[in-house]
């Protein structure tokens, strides 16, 4: 209630009991509910306690009445006093609307017709009474809507009811601004819902809270099938992740539901207010990569958003913002799954067809979001404009890589003719996190052992192809090494999309090229000599082309590392000889093969470390380590077989035993901090670099 001054006299005379407060200033009431006998319900369902009630907040508004009790259990404190009185506030204009449409209602019609059409659509003319509307506040407001819209469309009505638009728009939005209504649309139930509900009464809910159990009722029955596993997406809590049993004993069904503070119709109203804000300037949806105009949209409407939601603040705040952001993009039903780093990736077979995803934990789960013609031509557009490449008949795929604070991920789009059903979409999430060297060691992807020859090879320049499956965490293992090079050593790199690290450039030395056009790829590796590379690190070798460009280099000099997708070893070994036409003495050139898998659990190994023997012996095939799924250990590795590391010996002031010491004083250096707390990696770095200064007068 607002500031009143204070009056020690006793308040206005009513049939209830007065007593002061312990201050001795302000008054609280005590009705005698049971010696009145007229309310059957002594809640603000029953018209006579809610005129009642009403009526003593009416008379006792000039004295300080800070609460008001009943024998049946009523008790509103000075808030919610205060709610009422706003509510009770708005009685004058309510009823000038109410005055104005039953004044002027008529059975006959001006016009000629059998009846009134106003009057039809009123129907229960009760609904306008001063006493009645606060019981039914929603079907009230719901009423108002109606009369606002029938007369917007009815010009002849409204001059005959002689009643404006603007005038019940007025009434409307009193309502609707009303602190009880605000009390409202913090529930998660949309006010649509709540208007069919003939049992929801506002003021019970605002003022006694007898509502809650009830709703609380309604959400468990909406849960059919119980979920095995639920967690928060964001760290607001505000998307809810739900894991499901299906019929599919293969598939479990994944779902994410909003868990908003407020109503759902409430964030609908500050959609289409950040919607009419966009339009006003249509050149910013238009002709921009996406990050940039992601930006400008969150700087553009933060401060519509947090106007609108005075109540919400935090992440709570931050999460809806990004919602209404990527709902302002066309991006909406994709944002929950963008932003869940449980998920890996994400599948459209065609439109009109369910997404599926694979998760990090239950593989395959299915979806119940279909993407309408709207939503993916939104998504076209934003590739197009990312990427600045057409995607039609004559170039019907596109693939490209988006990063940002929220999500890290690759994207194709295939259209018709290469796509059969129109329009397939496959949306993989990259890990925004950088997973170093003893992170993998932590999650069991590798052992201290092999980590430690790995790291040999980076230090001395051997040159490494990492082969897998899609998905099976090549590009991850790719980056943990190349945070490991020497800092001295320049570092050039050739992708078709960017999915190496950037590096801090005044520590590293990193030239990155990212290849527009497939048949440009080749050409630009053949003349890396001229950039003067120490390291030569190559995204995905996909063709004839670019593996000749790849062994051209190695033929010259220069090492790396490079990725390409390969089901084992020798299936590799069968590519290069039979598909791409290398050269049996060229494959000679390739230092070591390390084969990366993803098991059907989740989980990903470095499953085999090997070499390619040239001796025309039955076995071209070296392998110095692997691992065993049944044992689930690793075979130890053994220096001594590789004809690789004899040559490097032959070459340097290296023996076995110095070999052997190396290695160990690696693996030592990987033990030590793998043992501490995850950090920056910045103690490795300089642990590793001391492993590498002692022997480098032997190389």
């Amino acid at each position: 209630m607002k500031a009143r001054a204070k009056n020690t006299s006793k308040p206005f005379d009513f049939k209830g009991i007065c007593r002061k407060m312990p201050d001795g200033a302000a008054w609280r009431l005590e009705l005698d509910c049971t010696r009145c006998k007229r309310c059957t319900v002594p809640d603000f369902s029953n018209e006579i306690f809610t005129t009642c009630i009403v009526n003593t907040v009416i008379t006792g508004s000039g004295d300080d009445i800070t609460a008001i009790t009943s024998d049946t259990g009523i008790y509103l404190s000075d808030r919610e006093i205060a709610l009422l009185q706003d509510l009770v506030d708005k009685d004058k204009l309510l009823d000038r609307v109410n005055a104005v449409i039953t004044r002027n209602l008529t059975e006959g019609c001006r016009e000629g017709l059998a009846s009134c059409m106003v009057h039809d659509v009123i129907g229960n003319v009760g609904f306008l009474s001063a006493s009645y509307y606060k019981m039914h506040l929603l079907q009230y407001l719901a009423l108002l809507k109606r009369i606002k819209a029938f007369l917007t469309h009815n010009p002849k009505c409204r001059k005959c009811l002689k009643a404006s638009t603007r005038l019940v728009t007025s009434a409307i939005r009193a309502i609707e601004g009303t602190a009880i209504m605000k009390q409202v649309i913090l529930t998660d139930i949309s006010l649509d819902d709540l208007a069919a509900r003939k049992d929801f009464n506002p003021l019970n809910f605002a003022l006694l809270g007898v509502e809650v159990a009830r709703q609380d009722q309604l959400r468990k029955d909406r849960v059919q099938v119980e979920p095995v596993h639920a967690y928060n997406v964001d760290p607001a809590g505000i998307l809810l992740a739900e894991i499901r049993p299906t019929g599919d004993a293969m598939e479990m069904s994944y779902a994410v539901s909003l868990r908003l503070p407020f109503s759902c119709s409430l964030l609908d109203m500050v959609k289409a207010t950040v919607k009419k804000a966009l339009e006003a300037d249509p050149a910013m949806l238009k002709q921009q990569r996406f990050n940039d105009i992601l930006d400008r949209i969150l700087k553009k409407i933060t401060p519509l958003v947090t106007r609108e939601l005075k109540q919400v603040h935090g992440h709570d705040l931050d999460t809806i913002v990004h919602l209404v952001a990527f709902s302002a993009l066309g991006l909406e039903k994709l944002f929950p799954l963008l932003v869940d780093d449980n998920i890996e990736e994400i599948f459209l077979d065609a439109p009109g067809a369910t997404l599926y995803l694979h998760h990090v934990r239950y593989q395959k789960c299915k979806t119940s979001i279909t993407l309408t013609e709207q939503d993916i031509r939104s998504l076209i557009s934003r590739v197009r404009f990312e990427t600045n490449r057409n995607l039609n008949d004559l170039y019907p795929t596109i693939k490209c890589v988006i990063a940002n604070q929220f999500f890290y991920i690759r994207l194709n789009l295939d259209v018709k003719p290469l796509s059969f059903n129109e329009f397939t979409l496959d949306i993989r999430r990259l890990s925004k996190k950088v997973f170093t060297i003893t992170d993998l060691i932590r999650f069991g992807t590798l052992p201290v052992e092999l980590a430690a020859f790995l790291i040999f090879c980076i230090q001395t320049r051997h040159n490494l192809t990492i082969i897998g499956r899609p998905d099976s965490g090549k590009t991850t293992l790719l980056n943990a090494l190349d945070l490991l090079y020497p800092k001295s050593f320049r570092k050039v790199y050739v992708e078709d999309e960017v999915e190496t690290i950037n590096q801090d450039l005044a520590v590293f030395h990193q030239v990155k090229y990212r290849v527009a056009k497939k048949e440009d790829k080749a050409d630009i590796i053949k003349n890396l000599l001229h950039r003067t590379p120490d390291i030569l690190i190559l995204g995905e070798i996909l063709t004839r082309e670019e593996t000749e460009a790849l062994f051209h280099c190695l033929a010259v000099g220069l090492k790396g590392m490079q990725t390409t997708h390969s089901n084992t070893v020798a299936s590799f070994l069968t590519r290069l000889r039979i598909h791409f036409g290398i050269d049996a003495t060229c494959i000679d050139d390739m230092d070591f093969v390390v084969l990366v898998k993803k098991f059907e659990s989740g989980e990903r190994k470095l499953v085999e470390i090997a070499e390619f023997v040239q001796d025309g012996g039955n076995n071209p095939i070296n392998t110095l380590a692997a691992y065993d799924p049944k044992a689930k250990t690793w075979s130890t590795l053994d220096i001594s077989k590789s004809r690789k590391l004899q040559a490097f010996m032959d070459r340097t002031r290296f023996s076995t035993q110095k070999l052997k010491d190396y290695l160990e004083s690696l693996s030592d250096a990987l033990v030590t901090h793998v043992q501490k707390t995850p950090g920056t990696g910045a103690t490795l770095d300089r642990e590793l670099a001391a492993v590498y200064d002692s022997h480098v007068d032997d190389f």
